[in-house]
């Protein structure tokens, strides 16, 4: 009982007045690059927040496959060198600049709320503004994931075409972390998916997965390029909105089985081939083809309505456990070089994430 009281003690102790870590580590890089080239590990002497900012230990970080475009130089926004890597992932707060008023205490779990912020890393500081709270009742790996792809699901699904119960969605790259999050909003909305992933040796288990999370059909690539999908969708109905985050032609075959004045939204490019539409589709069929950048749309949306329903949507879905987040390997910060290496590999369905603490 005395070392429970002791326990208890102590934790009420640092709530109060906060956790001071004698050195932090980051993954850094300071040029463009290959990241097994360029990434490094660094460690530092902790620092104490001015008044302006908050002191936070992260808790987990995921590898997306933005955070590799960053490093290498490809992505849409450039960073500003020597520059941490990672933009997505959860902190906890261990202390309180003396002039920060806003409502935030020790204790409190965040996400930062603008890019570059850099989220490899065991702790830092840096100004109450760059912060957004969230709430505590949410795993830290959950969390971790929640903040670049289900929302860029979520708002591919609101924002192109009106969708009633029973409508149907198609999309490419399934198997990806928006592709899971979209099969999932869609199931909890009553839409229908098809879902389209590469062939590869493992693919009835990927099948059967995508399937568990409320997949309406998955096929392959050739399939879908196939007379088989026109079949298909003869049964289930024309989709009205198509995802494309591949390109090529299985861009294509998204576009030439949307229904009349349906719309193909492109938020990725993996096969770094163009999209080619026919003329006739776009005269006669009236589709619609847009882009989209949840960057942009973060930047529109800082202190929005939009932001605050979307989020409180997607909670409310994690908590009913009608939305998991892919299925993850748990990594140190020192085991960066793997980490990431494995998060490029090609069809992969696992996410690699940071775990700071373990």
């Amino acid at each position: 009982m005395a070392c429970m009281i002791r326990a208890v003690a102590r934790r009420l102790s640092r709530q109060r007045f906060g956790v001071r870590f004698s050195s932090i580590s980051s993954v850094v890089y300071e040029r463009y690059g290959n990241p097994e080239e360029v990434l490094q590990l660094q460690t530092e002497d902790a620092i104490q927040p001015k008044a302006d900012e908050i002191a936070f230990q992260m808790l987990a970080a995921p590898i997306n496959p933005a955070d590799i475009n960053m490093i290498q130089g490809t992505y849409g926004m450039k960073a500003t060198f020597p520059a941490i890597a990672g933009n997505e992932g959860v902190g906890r707060i261990t202390a309180i600049g003396s002039s920060v008023t806003s409502k935030i205490k020790i204790g409190d779990h965040f996400v930062p709320n603008r890019p570059f912020w850099g989220t490899w890393r065991s702790g830092g500081v840096c100004p109450a503004n760059d912060i957004l709270i969230v709430p505590n009742d949410i795993s830290p790996v959950s969390m971790s994931m929640m903040f670049v792809n289900p929302t860029t699901a979520y708002r591919m699904l609101e924002d192109f075409e009106t969708l009633n119960e029973g409508d149907v969605v198609i999309q490419n790259g399934s198997n990806s972390g928006v592709g899971q999050a979209v099969i999932q909003i869609a199931a909890a909305r009553n839409l229908k998916t098809i879902n389209v992933i590469r062939a590869r040796p493992d693919l009835i288990e990927i099948t059967d997965y995508l399937t568990s999370l409320g997949a309406t059909e998955v096929v392959t690539e050739e399939f879908a390029q196939s007379r088989k999908l026109r079949e298909l969708i003869q049964t289930m109905g024309k989709p009205k909105l198509a995802l494309n985050c591949v390109g090529g032609k299985s861009a294509t075959a998204l576009l030439q089985n949307l229904q009349q004045s349906g719309t193909m939204v492109t938020y990725g490019g993996m096969s770094r081939r163009p999209i080619s539409v026919g003329t006739g589709m776009m005269i006669f069929s009236d589709l619609k083809l847009c882009g989209y950048w949840q960057s942009r749309w973060n930047d529109s949306n800082a202190n929005s309505p939009a932001l605050t329903k979307m989020l409180e949507d997607l909670y409310a879905l994690v908590r009913a456990d009608k939305l998991k987040m892919p299925r993850h390997e748990p990594r140190a910060l020192s085991e960066f070089q793997e980490a990431v290496k494995k998060a490029w590999e090609p069809m992969t369905t696992t996410k690699q994430v940071f775990s700071m603490v373990r």
